[in-house]
């Protein structure tokens, strides 16, 4: 059978127009290589598009959080969002860039961020022919208050110092220091979340007399990089106080009709300071 140029030629040119046809309905679907950090309360962008940068407006787009199992985010289709069957924590906070679809732009916008919104997201994009993902992990981060430190007065045989602060995530750590910078042995960190899934965080440290009297607790948070500091002093009267109440007290006991004389005198010494309700509280404590 002979095969004129023409046909030959209109061959090539139908075989040229069925390969860039099936290349134009493939693409790929890109996001950023790193983490996107997002604070609480905060609006935030997570990225995503597609490559070559054809138009998606005809396309289905699907976000989804990764977790047990897949939970609808935000879905276009069909020309129009459908969040019927979206998960009810993300109602009225997600939303695509209607007009950069058609640049390939299929990226999600995520408002108020919250503690649940942590974790790692899947963006699907389907036509009819091929479809393409790409997973992006979300970090949600918020910064607490500055260390609150309350001084609980003597016991346990030194000072009793408490610190909390409020508002973290991740969960952060407490840490107790002199004034060198050398942490000092603590009581466990006790802790719980509020009502936003926020940490409030809390330490005990029973101190001794030292040179300067001078303590700093830390609250930090390595995976986002966070810390505060608060330093407090303790006035050197509440060491001496600590001494010389036990003195006191061994001398007043045998005497219960001059509980009133000893009283007196305590706080007659450390009135400046106002500790006669500490030495009477030692008092009745033996």
């Amino acid at each position: 059978m002979n095969i004129s140029w023409s046909e030959c030629l209109c061959f090539i040119l139908l075989l040229l127009q069925l390969t860039t046809v099936s290349t134009l309905k493939r693409f790929e679907v890109l996001g950023p290589p790193d983490p996107v950090d997002a604070v609480v309360g905060e609006d935030v962008v997570l990225p995503c598009y597609l490559k070559p940068n054809i138009s998606a407006v005809d396309l289905s787009i699907q976000w989804l959080q990764l977790e047990s199992s897949d939970r609808l985010v935000h879905l276009y289709q069909d020309h129009e969002d459908r969040n019927k069957n979206q998960v009810p924590s993300y109602r009225g906070r997600t939303s695509l860039f209607p007009e950069q679809l058609k640049n390939g732009n299929v990226s999600l916008k995520l408002r108020n961020a919250q503690v649940s919104d942590n974790g790692e997201y899947k963006c699907l994009v389907e036509s009819q022919e091929w479809y393409e993902d790409y997973s992006i992990h979300v970090y949600i981060k918020a910064v607490g208050t500055h260390p609150m430190i309350s001084n609980e007065g003597y016991k346990e045989g030194g000072i009793s110092l408490v610190c909390e602060s409020k508002g973290w995530f991740p969960q952060p750590q407490v840490v107790w220091m002199d004034s060198e910078g050398h942490s000092l042995p603590a009581g466990h960190t006790e802790r719980h979340t509020d009502s936003m899934d926020l940490f409030t965080v809390r330490r005990r440290v029973i101190v001794q007399e030292t040179e300067t009297n001078r303590f700093t607790c830390r609250v930090q948070q390595q995976q986002i990089n966070e810390m505060k500091d608060t330093i407090t002093n303790i006035p050197g009267e509440l060491h001496i106080f600590r001494i010389n109440s036990f003195s006191i007290t061994t001398f007043c006991i045998p005497y219960e009709s001059d509980e009133w004389k000893c009283w007196k005198i305590a706080s007659d010494i450390y009135k400046k300071e106002k500790l006669g309700t500490i030495y009477k509280e030692t008092l009745f404590d033996i």
